[in-house]
């Protein structure tokens, strides 16, 4: 089966599933075509960035660059700031891993996700704009990227 094949089917299946509840709900939603929805979603990697850009600028500006002593500090300390820390820990592991398996774990695919690990949203949201419009909004071939034997 290509993927094109699969991608289909998957949409099939979500529109049988998922189309009576959100057009129920969100009724707008119904007449947005694919490409609509996948601007939406480059509209909002992008608005994204521009938060997370802007909330950066600020805490570097007050407090500097020296975030890991603070990271590692709030897990040692078992509170809920430390469990935040750890989950979003392993939210950048799984962005990394991610990354890496897409580009087939080549030099390439390392260096990417040793940038996802330490960049996090600052690396994923980029990376995810730059990959629809290289993909054309084909979000099969965003998250599994070329296909390989």
């Amino acid at each position: 089966m290509t993927r094109r094949q699969l991608q289909d089917q998957f949409d099939a299946k979500w529109a049988l599933a998922v189309a009576p509840i959100v057009s129920r709900t969100y009724p707008f939603l119904g007449d947005l075509t694919w490409e609509d929805r996948v601007l939406g979603f480059r509209a909002l990697l992008i608005a994204l960035l521009l938060v997370l850009g802007g909330y950066t600028a600020l805490v570097v500006a007050r407090y500097g660059l020296d975030l890991l002593p603070i990271f590692f500090g709030d897990i040692s300390k078992i509170g809920w700031p430390g469990q935040f820390n750890l989950d979003f820990l392993c939210f950048l592991t799984l962005s990394a891993l991610w990354t890496a398996w897409r580009n087939a774990f080549s030099p390439f695919g390392w260096m990417l996700a040793l940038v996802a690990f330490f960049g996090g949203a600052g690396f994923l949201l980029p990376y995810l704009l730059i990959l629809t419009v290289r993909s054309r909004g084909d979000m099969t071939m965003v998250m599994l990227g070329k296909p390989r034997d």
